[in-house]
């Protein structure tokens, strides 16, 4: 929503006139001072738009240029605007009440920001002074013939060397030391392995350095992004590029998204087309400060190269000094960010344990009847979801009430699942659960039941793990992931 600008109708000036750098006003008062009287960052916009009015009176052209920083400020006023109506649906969206937050205090930096380059401006005109050259006085539509006094013809004395122009105008106003922005790789964040079929996966972060000459305003940043082995201009394996901010809610983006990249090398990259995301509007930076930047995307499943690069183009980072106003950029050389290697999804195995044989067993209450193993591939830790196991007795027909009851699947000590009360024989038990196993590690799993007490001895009691009932979800991919369809025989227990 954009700050509708007031209409201010100013009628101060009649005639104006310039003697040395002082401007003299027909009716004998500099009206910028008017201005300058209360001024906060509460009354900055309108006083502002005063301002703008008032220069665009005086001068074919205002040498303070106010409308730039109105537009921020008001896009700015708009976004706290648009999320508080949103608030006002959802009252208790966390997330929305620490965007809103974060869009406050950004609006309240940027205020504060504003508000001492304002003051500078209005030194200026109080003086008469300028950073441009000396425009043509504007004669207002109110005639007044003015009252001139005759001057006094000088003396004529010897004259220094002059200056250029532009350095006479420099050396009237307070000068600001020109930031330099740098930009690094974030050390926090070291790329690695990301599998094929992953949403939303980090390819790159970078912090932007300011200086301490003065804050910056970042507007925009430029990309490039190479995938070893594809031509350039073809289509990589990235789709949905996002750059981010860590915010207090979480990542907030930053910009559009961009739905296909198409593929830059650093051999070719001065003919290749930037990847820009313009952010609107700004983020803050103060004078010495860091901002962290990230970069997500999506990994297609048909990946064909496994290396990808972030480059962040030469001069990529665009910003406006706080201060100064001056548009500045950085890096100046081309800097590559975090390398990235596509892997293939992750595996999920599933075997007995070796340790525990077959066994004769006591009947009894939380018997051990079955122990196995599951293991994650190198790629990817796995969440496993669901275990399923048959159970055969002996003597007791397909389908029949087995004589054990209370079937337990255990982690360690601690139970997974729910307790299974009734086991037919042949049939499968699943459980349904959200265990971790990480990338490259195993666990091992038990199975208890309760073994009823008028169970004859010698009778046995074999399990099958149904592998095509153990399922998972990849970690970082979230793909679900299944171990081999083959059923795995487990251990024979005999009682006793």
């Amino acid at each position: 929503m954009k700050f509708c600008k007031r209409v201010v109708v100013l009628a101060i000036i009649s005639t104006i006139f310039f003697q040395g750098t002082g401007v003299v006003f027909a009716t004998g008062v500099n009206p910028y001072k008017k201005i300058t009287r209360g001024l906060r960052v509460g009354n900055l916009a309108s006083r502002m738009e005063d301002f703008e009015t008032l220069c665009v009176s005086q001068y074919a052209t205002c040498p303070w240029n106010v409308s730039e920083m109105i537009d921020s400020l008001s896009d700015a006023m708009g976004n706290v605007k648009d999320l508080e109506d949103n608030l006002s649906d959802t009252p208790n969206d966390i997330s929305l009440q620490m965007e809103l937050k974060d869009a406050k205090k950004t609006l309240l930096t940027l205020a504060k920001t504003q508000l001492s380059q304002f003051k500078n401006f209005l030194n200026a005109a109080v003086k008469g002074l300028t950073n441009t050259p000396s425009p043509q006085p504007v004669v207002s539509s109110v005639a007044v013939n003015p009252v001139v006094q005759p001057q006094p013809q000088p003396q004529q004395q010897p004259q220094p060397q002059s200056q250029p122009q532009s350095q006479q105008n420099q050396s009237q106003q307070p000068q600001v030391a020109q930031s330099v922005l740098s930009v690094t790789q974030n050390s926090v964040f070291a790329g690695g392995a990301i599998i094929a079929g992953s949403t939303g996966a980090k390819l790159g972060s970078f912090v932007v350095n300011v200086p301490s000459a003065e804050g910056v305003m970042v507007t925009g940043v430029s990309l490039y992004l190479n995938q070893s082995g594809i031509s350039p201009g073809s289509l990589t394996s990235i789709n949905n590029l996002k750059l981010t901010r860590t915010g207090t809610s979480g990542e907030v983006q930053l910009g559009p998204t961009i739905a296909t990249v198409n593929n830059s090398t650093i051999a070719t990259l001065v003919d290749s087309t930037p990847l820009s995301f313009t952010i609107t509007p700004g983020i803050t930076v103060q004078a010495g400060q860091s901002l962290t930047l990230n970069i997500f995307g999506d990994v297609s499943l048909a990946m064909n190269s496994p290396a990808v690069t972030i480059l962040l183009s030469a001069k990529g980072v665009s910003a406006v000094g706080s201060q100064s106003q001056s548009s500045l950029a950085g890096p100046s050389t081309l800097l590559s960010l975090q390398k990235i290697t596509l892997a293939s999804a992750g595996t999920l195995t599933a075997s007995m344990n070796p340790v525990y044989a077959n066994q004769n067993v006591t009947k009894g209450v939380m018997v051990k009847v079955a122990s196995f193993v599951l293991s994650a591939g190198s790629t990817e830790g796995i969440f496993v979801t669901t275990i399923g196991l048959t159970l055969d007795q002996s003597g007791i027909a397909t389908g029949n009430v087995t004589q054990v009851t209370n079937l337990k699947l255990m982690r360690d000590i601690v139970q997974l699942g729910t307790v299974q009360p009734v086991v037919l024989d042949g049939s499968t038990s699943t459980w349904s659960l959200n265990t971790r196993v990480e990338a490259g590690k195993s666990v091992i799993m038990d199975v208890y039941g309760d073994l009823d007490a008028a169970i004859p001895a010698g009778t046995t009691f074999s399990t099958l793990l149904k592998v095509s009932a153990v399922n998972g979800a990849g970690i970082n991919s979230g793909m679900i992931i299944n171990a081999p369809s083959a059923a795995t025989p487990l251990q024979t227990v005999t009682v006793k």
